[in-house]
């Protein structure tokens, strides 16, 4: 007779366990990305279930965050998901920035992911499980950088995926575009804020080499950029390698907050041109009359760029002048 309780409540338990409420819920402009997420995942051969799974909006105000994911809510078997409806956090941003957020959170409830704030030879997070203070959880790639799309997912479904080639150092270096000042066409136009501010070809006084020579002699308290940009009109580069742009800086009576070098790309079309990647280099306190050569370096050339920019400014409350040199744009494969 004991055997027959057993074996009663051994089946009571497995119909118990059969018969339980497996919950979903999700918002209806959510659904998208929880079941995109899934998607990946099965193109991956992972297994993930979307039982006792709550993918919602609620008001992140006090937490000052755009989401958080919970794998056990409250204790409970519950993965959640919480998205904050503000403008900043949702409208504000297109579908890939969206992703970017979602997918990160259902990393937490789904994948049991930790925050991992490690990073990338190059510099770029190593998984987009990076935190929000570190990293920013909504551009970790986007249409223009798909190649990073397709390494971060790899990563957030599978930690053993290695480096790309394309997060790795590089130092095969291609000459794209260079300008030695000495020829009589020099590419470039002046940005001049003011009367004040003049740029021109010019000998330098250090060794006499013609150079794009940059001043600003009016009042110390300028309060708007002055430059010289060079653009490169559809440049045959393609994605996921490293620009480094390099220049000899001669300074004059410089004083002030110093200048700046600037690198950045505009990808699209007619319809939609805007900066796809962009980096800069403060200099300040460079010496008199003395020689330096500076560079800096774009990780991660996107995808459709029609223009890449270089920008050579005298920052705002500066005075004294400038001579540029010897500029060179190297495409770095690995």
């Amino acid at each position: 007779m004991k055997k027959n309780y057993l074996y009663l409540f051994f089946l009571l338990a497995i119909f118990t366990n059969c018969g339980k409420d497996k919950n979903k819920l999700v918002d209806r402009d959510l659904e998208v990305y929880v079941d995109r997420f899934f998607e990946e995942a099965a193109k991956r051969n992972v297994e993930v279930s979307d039982d006792d799974l709550e993918v919602v909006f609620r008001d992140l105000t006090e937490e000052g965050v755009c989401g958080l994911g919970y794998f056990r809510y409250l204790g409970t078997d519950l993965r959640k998901v919480e998205i904050s409806p503000d403008f900043f956090c949702w409208e504000f941003h297109d579908d890939l920035a969206r992703e970017n957020l979602v997918f990160h959170e259902l990393g937490h409830a789904i994948l049991r992911r930790t925050h991992v704030n490690n990073i990338l030879p190059i510099g770029l997070p190593a998984q987009m499980m990076c935190d929000g203070n570190s990293c920013d959880v909504f551009s970790y790639y986007d249409k223009y950088t798909l190649g990073k799309r397709a390494y971060y997912l790899d990563k957030l479904f599978r930690l053993s995926t290695p480096t790309p080639n394309w997060g790795k150092i590089k130092k095969d270096a291609t000459t794209f575009f260079e300008e030695d000042v000495e020829s009589s066409e020099v590419k470039g136009t002046l940005m001049a804020p003011n009367a004040n501010f003049t740029g021109t070809i010019a000998e330098n006084p250090l060794n006499q080499s013609r150079s794009i020579k940059l001043s600003n002699t009016g009042k110390f308290e300028n309060s708007k950029l002055g430059g010289w940009i060079i653009q490169l009109d559809k440049p045959d580069i393609q994605e996921g390698v490293d620009l480094k742009f390099s220049t000899q800086i001669i300074a004059e009576d410089l004083k002030g907050e110093g200048i700046n070098l600037v690198l950045r790309t505009y990808s699209g079309d007619t319809t939609e041109r805007v900066i796809s990647s962009a980096t800069s280099k403060k200099l300040t306190n460079l010496s008199n009359l003395s020689s330096v050569t500076e560079a800096l370096t774009l990780v991660y050339y996107p995808s459709n760029v029609q223009q890449i920019e270089i920008i050579l400014q005298i920052l705002p409350n500066t005075s004294g002048t400038v001579y540029f040199d010897d500029l060179n744009l190297s495409v770095m494969e690995y």
